[in-house]
């Protein structure tokens, strides 16, 4: 026991204290301090000379200490945990909520208002594409036509994102369906608008069917008034693809 007294003392970090390792659970400390107590408790010397008992009371307390220290340090992690996790989810309801309120604002036509509500949500939640795709969609309601060309590629840049975010978001793919529409790229529109419709979006079943009825007929749908020339794509064909080739259960948003 004096032995293993000084070695305890040369110890400094308490699993190195009570003999486990450092990402010890509670159960293995536990129980290596239960071998511990079985051999130094001061109820199991009685009759040993006086100077071992001292040893052994020393050593016991050492022990003692440093199991505390282990599971306080376990309790305590698992604290942060539980709080990290509180954390996130009173993020995601406060995010919800600015998302709400900013679809109410646009549906009343508070653009500004709208836009505000959906930038702090995406603040909160950044990979929900679906706040994403409703912030570029009031972003876009908001473009002066006379700015239509500047502006598009880069909102369309935006709206593929979030439908790379929300594959299966029937409402993501007809904004950007809708984005491609103005911006003139009717074969991409066509494509994200059937995207669309096999995600049950209706409204985009009913753009689908406009766009494949002019074009047997020969008349383009027209373009957002002030747009005097078709805008450049900016973006690669073919990575609509990519984003709507696994079409599965339909998200809300």
């Amino acid at each position: 026991i004096d032995q293993q007294l000084k070695i305890m003392e040369q110890r400094g970090a308490a699993h190195e204290i009570i003999g486990v390792g450092l990402q010890a659970s509670v159960d293995e400390v536990q129980r290596v301090f239960d071998a511990w107590a079985r051999k130094l408790h001061p109820d199991r010397l009685q009759g040993a000379p006086d100077d071992l008992r001292t040893a052994a009371g020393h050593l016991f307390i050492a022990v003692k200490d440093a199991r505390d220290s282990l599971l306080n340090r376990e309790k305590s992690q698992a604290q942060v945990k539980a709080e990290d996790v509180l954390t996130a989810i009173q993020r995601a309801q406060e995010a919800e909520i600015e998302y709400i309120q900013g679809k109410r604002a646009l549906d009343l036509g508070q653009l500004e208002t709208a836009e505000d509500c959906l930038r702090r949500a995406v603040s909160m939640e950044p990979q929900n594409g679906g706040y994403l795709a409703e912030l570029t969609w009031v972003q876009f309601r908001r473009t002066p036509e006379s700015q239509y060309i500047q502006q598009l590629p880069g909102l369309i840049a935006e709206m593929q994102r979030a439908a790379q975010l929300s594959p299966k978001s029937g409402r993501v793919a007809y904004l950007l369906g809708m984005l491609f529409k103005a911006q003139r790229s009717m074969r991409d529109a066509e494509q994200a608008f059937r995207a669309a419709a096999q995600l049950d979006s209706r409204e985009a079943g009913s753009e689908l069917r406009l766009l494949t009825t002019r074009r047997k007929t020969g008349v383009h749908p027209q373009a957002p008034s002030g747009s005097k020339a078709p805008v450049q794509a900016g973006v690669r064909r073919g990575i609509l693809g990519r984003i709507f080739s696994r079409l599965g259960k339909p998200d809300s948003r």
